[in-house]
């Protein structure tokens, strides 16, 4: 963990984090609970409910941003 991590609370940031992540993990999910662990190292709570969640703000964002 990094301090330099408080940023994930942006949305964008988080996702950027999520797929720069993905590379290195068998699963989206195995990726996305990096993200959230690195969170809650800082935060002491979760930045989504679940994985669901995230999935249907990444829906989201990417109609948003493309």
């Amino acid at each position: 963990m990094k301090r330099t991590d408080a940023w994930l609370t942006f949305k964008d940031d988080f996702i950027k984090e999520f797929y720069k992540e993905l590379p290195t993990s068998k699963t989206y999910q195995e990726a996305y609970e990096k993200i959230e662990e690195r969170y809650a190292a800082i935060f002491n709570r979760r930045r989504f409910k679940d994985y669901g969640v995230f999935r249907s703000t990444l829906s989201r964002w990417l109609k948003e941003n493309r």
